[in-house]
């Protein structure tokens, strides 16, 4: 029964991750995600009981931090209302119930196998862009887009890149294997044209260099100038060919938001905020309204006759949910960080990649929001797994007499 909620604990994983790809482009049925919110209520109530199993996760500071600032948000619409056209169920599932639920079961199944676990994260997020490459096509711009999932295509591709990186530095995918990944992801993203997505893959390529170049030097030096080279062509091709190039560039879509008198600082503002920066204005002009407890999530639309919803997550959480919110977001951050330097201290070399794991998703924030995404909750449910365990595995210690005694799933149990 214990090995058959194992397996129930990874399929909902894989049904989170691949759920809107698969109802947008084939399923067609249950709009609603009735699906999911069942399915999290299932798996909450049969793995109760090993939920203290990994009390390092889930009683940190960092994890509880979360917690809070996902129970306050919920309060919060409660006393403010929302704005949606979705009905309540819909919208609590949405943002709280199934986003918080992924995450509390990834962390429980990367304590009890981060090796198997993390393949079929691999292999889902693998199946997240196949379907959007089939679904890939152009508009009058010149960019590239999976239309139903938006920029959700290449925010999935940066998560499969930060997930690859992880499997080859575990020596659990081959060189040729994240070449492939590398392109396939960094093609979408350049395609899309979408900024945020190919700034947040340099930083993870970097880490990628600098962590398979250090005590282990898993990547030969002459691998290392190859992939380096290739790495500087590829940008120097993009800059000067494609349309994510001409929008680093000249900033096209850029707001008329005057930050400073500056005008560095304020072609640098624009260009990695573009658009967003008038949102970043309406936001900060909105906060006096209620700056402790803020306007309530996804009222920002209704309050500033903005057209689109606030597209990073800090103002989500100032505006939004206001100075509480936004506090507490900075504490999960500052705790999360403590935790990886304590690692750091301890492990060394194999916790660099999780550190700029949270580099990326940091960077990602300031132009998108990620409280209640899948790709969010996967950056995050890794890099607590890294800050608050001493699994062997994930520390690069792995002991093969220790790992039997975990009673792992059979490793060849998805791709």
């Amino acid at each position: 029964m214990y090995l058959i909620l194992r397996y129930t604990n990874l399929l909902y994983l894989i049904l989170c991750i691949i759920w809107l790809p698969l109802q947008v482009y084939y399923l067609h049925v249950d709009g609603a995600g009735r699906t999911l919110l069942l399915g999290s209520l299932f798996v909450l109530f049969a793995n109760f009981p090993y939920f203290s199993q990994v009390n390092s996760i889930y009683r940190s500071r960092a994890f509880l931090c979360w917690a809070i600032i996902i129970f306050f948000s919920m309060i919060n619409t409660l006393v403010k209302g929302y704005v949606s056209e979705w009905g309540s169920l819909a919208f609590y599932q949405t943002n709280y119930i199934v986003p918080f639920t992924f995450l509390l079961i990834l962390n429980l199944e990367l304590d009890r196998d981060f090796d198997n676990c993390l393949k079929v994260i691999f292999s889902a997020l693998c199946l997240y862009v196949f379907i959007g490459l089939l679904n890939f096509s152009g508009d009058d711009t010149g960019r590239f887009e999976a239309e139903e999932l938006g920029n959700l295509l290449p925010l999935n591709a940066v998560c499969l890149i930060f997930v690859s990186c992880l499997r080859y530095i575990h020596q659990r995918i081959s060189l040729f294997t994240i070449i492939i990944i590398f392109g396939l992801c960094l093609m979408i993203i350049i395609l899309s044209g979408t900024r945020k997505a190919l700034g947040a893959s340099v930083i993870l390529l970097l880490g990628f260099l600098i962590t398979t170049t250090g005590e282990k030097k898993s990547l030969p030096y002459i691998h290392l100038i190859i992939f380096a080279s290739l790495l500087y062509l590829g940008l120097t091709f993009i800059m000067e060919n494609t349309v994510i190039g001409e929008r680093l560039l000249t900033g096209s879509e850029q707001s008329d938001v005057t930050v400073s008198e500056n005008k560095v600082l304020n072609w640098i503002v624009k260009t990695m905020l573009g658009d967003r920066a008038t949102q970043y204005q309406l936001a900060l002009l909105i906060l006096p309204m209620s700056p402790i407890t803020g306007i309530g999530i996804m009222n920002f639309m209704k309050v500033s006759g903005f057209h689109q919803r606030l597209h990073s997550e800090y103002m989500v959480q100032l505006c939004e949910n206001g100075i509480i919110g936004f506090s507490l977001l900075l504490l999960f951050y500052y705790w999360l960080f403590n935790a990886l330097m304590r690692q750091k201290k301890l492990h060394g070399i194999s916790i660099t990649m999780p550190f700029f794991g949270l580099l990326a998703i940091l960077f990602l924030n300031f132009t998108a929001w990620s409280y209640c995404t899948t790709f969010g909750m996967i950056f995050y449910g890794i890099i607590l797994s890294y800050a608050y365990t001493d699994n062997p595995f994930i520390c690069g210690i792995e002991d093969e007499e220790d790992s039997s005694e975990a009673e792992p799933l059979e490793k060849n149990f998805i791709l």
